[in-house]
């Protein structure tokens, strides 16, 4: 549709735009990590800012490219300063601004982005959604109910909003309950790029119900899950689409069938090289592989993926999904036995924004290998 508005009109800088941050969050999300739409996308927003220099949308375009392509929070910054000069009261730019300083590690500056955003327009969920996701970094467990309130007052059932009023309890208080209460709401067709079944099948292994998790990935249509955050942190890799096998190859060890989880995991681990392929030096998809060579007791090479992973995104360089990745790799240690290493990391990451919670570490199954250590304990049982 995009492309049919700009052949009608070359001239069409807004539809440029559009298309530029189009092909940013195909690369971003993970659905096309190939380098051709980080081409397409610069093209399109030098193209817009030809044709109109001061144009809000275009600048927030080139702002995404450098932000969603490189994470180049520096240089995204001076052009969502443009688009805040050019429109001032958007909220969708606003709500950019919030998200590249949270992830500059400017977390006050971002939540007033993202308050003023919602101030200038209470019912838009992307704002809000942006906020929750904010708060609940933030171990602001009232605001970040406030929050999801404030959404679902505007959509009664946006089902994500219905799922994440549940899950603070997770984050918070390490309760699973209340957010499979909320699954049960869910429409069985809701399920984008599958994000719901990631949320049901790590709520199964936490639960230790495996013939739930057997039925989800059973029922589930994608081949990759998307994984939206709400459902705990170790493994977690908002950003990245998990192939649906890893899931097959963690039910199946929980159920002792070491031959089944190996085939899985190797089927895993052909798919993340194929992505691996397109982006040879995408952290996320690195740490996927650790995690996966850690299944096989591929211990060498998964040491070897966790520490590129480390150095391509330390938490230095962006601190919203740097702890995630952090914590993944303190998963991949504890797979290993490496438990003094995975402590060692916990111990700096509980606590900061957007870290593991005391409340994940009791119920994600990735620490049980820990449980018995009182240092873990003592991580545990801080009071949130």
């Amino acid at each position: 549709m995009i492309d049919e508005a700009i052949k009608r009109d070359p001239q069409f800088a807004l539809a440029y735009a559009l298309a530029s941050r189009l092909h940013s969050e195909l690369f971003w999300f993970g659905y096309d990590k190939s380098a051709s739409h980080l081409e397409k996308a610069k093209a399109a927003a030098d193209a817009a800012l030809k044709l109109q220099p001061d144009l809000g949308e275009a600048h927030l375009a080139t702002a995404f490219y450098y932000y969603y392509g490189f994470r180049r929070y520096d240089v995204a910054q001076k052009h969502v300063t443009a688009a805040v000069r050019a429109i001032p009261n958007n909220a969708d730019v606003l709500n950019t601004a919030g998200a590249i300083a949270r992830r500059d590690g400017r977390w006050n500056e971002a939540v007033t982005n993202l308050e003023q955003g919602r101030d200038r327009d209470p019912r838009n969920l992307s704002v809000l959604w942006s906020l929750f996701e904010s708060y609940l970094a933030l171990h602001e467990y009232t605001k970040a109910e406030g929050t999801v309130n404030d959404a679902l007052s505007v959509s009664p059932n946006a089902p994500f909003f219905v799922l994440a009023r549940s899950a603070i309890a997770l984050f918070r208080d390490g309760e699973t309950a209340p957010l499979r209460s909320s699954l049960r709401q869910i429409p069985g067709s809701f399920d984008p790029g599958g994000a719901t079944s990631t949320i049901a099948l790590r709520l199964s292994l936490m639960e230790r119900d495996l013939d739930e998790a057997d039925r989800v990935l059973a029922a589930c249509a994608h081949e990759k899950l998307d994984d939206n955050g709400l459902s705990g942190v170790a493994g977690a890799l908002d950003g990245y689409i998990v192939p649906k096998s890893w899931y097959a190859g963690l039910i199946a060890r929980a159920r002792g069938n070491e031959s089944s989880a190996h085939t899985a995991f190797e089927h895993a681990k052909r798919a993340v090289r194929d992505d691996l392929m397109q982006c040879p030096e995408d952290a996320k998809t690195l740490a996927m592989l650790a995690l996966i060579h850690a299944g096989l007791g591929e211990k060498k090479d998964a040491l070897a993926a966790a520490g590129r992973a480390g150095e391509l995104l330390p938490i230095a360089k962006d601190s919203f999904d740097g702890p995630i990745l952090a914590t993944t790799l303190a998963a991949v240690s504890a797979k290993l036995g490496e438990n003094e290493s995975a402590i060692r990391q916990l111990e700096s990451l509980v606590g900061i924004p957007n870290g593991p919670t005391p409340g994940t570490l009791r119920v994600e199954p990735e620490w049980d290998s820990l449980r018995d250590d009182p240092r873990f304990k003592k991580l545990a049982e801080r009071v949130a």
